[in-house]
């Protein structure tokens, strides 16, 4: 009695919390971090909210915990507070234990803030979005278990795989989208949402980076690398999405609402150190569509990037971009130097 007393009584001072701008989430779980007895409950109240049939409740609560592991994916080259450390091991504990299982995620269409909108049919529900469900607790729980998985796997855990497994067997058997590939799905259910899709898109390649740094056998490599999505497939899939429009990634790029520089930047790192990936995820898109060669496919990427880079410099050149732009250009010229080797 005196445990489910205490969980409300965190739960509705939570919610207080995060609606006063008085003090920061991250402070405030600062706080938490510190206290050994909350150390000690913080993963039975995340498990009693985020599994709460109250969908508001259950939509806040992962909203908070999203916010706190946010500098994992919008902060370059960030230390760990105690507080990322120790909500990236709870939730990495919780899946480990079925948390997953015990979410109480609608199924029927849900409007904003998670309402179930009665009077749909299921075929109305799967043409609009092609995903059933309350897609926007979707994003949360994929964004949360994908930045917990970046902190535990940097700061040398092993349950990646597993955790990243039972991730993607709960979104496809909840959403009944068996049959999508996992990279796919992901820009389908984020794609609405610029912000939470560059997130995802960074947590993701930055689960492909510290895996690629990891010393294991060859057999755990291939076995992970089935698990975390190919960052260049995800971007091709992104890119197909917005018709290859170059304006699209400017105004990403020169918009201070998302982590789009971080991601890029580092995304054409990757890139450049690893062409042969790269041109090899235009084989297997040109493979899946049988409609376009693998040379095609790559020229309609560079030719993005290409315009990216000139559009850029142009508005640099005007004093339009507030910031230093010249190290993603750099960047840029480099993938292009490897492009125009390969056609030469």
């Amino acid at each position: 009695m005196v445990e489910h007393d205490m969980e409300r009584k965190l739960t509705r001072r939570s919610l207080r919390i995060f609606t006063s701008h008085s003090q920061s989430l991250a402070d405030y779980f600062g706080q938490w971090s510190k206290c050994g007895y909350l150390r000690r409950t913080f993963g039975a109240w995340l498990t009693a909210t985020a599994s709460d049939t109250c969908p508001l409740l259950s939509n806040m609560c992962l909203e908070i915990c999203d916010k706190c592991l946010q500098p994992v994916t919008t902060e370059p080259n960030v230390n760990f507070s105690p507080c990322i450390l120790l909500l990236a091991e709870t939730i990495v504990s919780l899946v480990e234990r079925g948390w997953l299982k015990q979410i109480h995620y609608r199924t029927q269409f849900c409007g904003f803030g998670g309402t179930v909108l009665e009077g749909r049919s299921r075929s109305q529900e799967r043409d609009e979005n092609n995903i059933t469900g309350d897609t926007r607790m979707l994003r949360r729980v994929l964004l949360i278990i994908f930045k917990a998985s970046v902190v535990h796997l940097q700061q040398g855990g092993a349950s990646v795989p597993a955790i990243l497994d039972q991730t993607f067997q709960w979104m496809q058997l909840k959403t009944n989208m068996l049959d999508s590939k996992n990279e796919r799905f992901i820009i389908e259910v984020f794609i609405e949402q610029d912000d939470q899709l560059l997130e995802c898109l960074h947590a993701l390649l930055l689960l492909h980076c510290a895996h690629e740094k990891e010393k294991t056998s060859k057999t755990d490599q291939e076995h992970i690398k089935t698990l975390i999505p190919n960052p260049h497939t995800m971007l091709l899939i992104f890119l197909r999405s917005l018709c290859n429009d170059h304006s699209a990634l400017v105004d990403l790029l020169t918009s201070d609402e998302t982590c789009a520089l971080l991601y890029f930047a580092r995304y054409f790192k990757t890139v450049i150190s690893s062409w042969t990936a790269f041109v090899e995820a235009h084989k297997n898109e040109s493979n899946a569509s049988n409609s376009t060669s693998v040379q095609s496919a790559l020229d309609d990427t560079m030719a993005v990037f290409i315009r990216v880079r000139l559009k850029l410099q142009k508005m640099s050149d005007q004093g339009l971009i507030p910031f230093n732009i010249r190290p993603l250009l750099k960047l840029l010229r480099e993938c292009e130097c490897l492009y125009e080797g390969d056609n030469s």
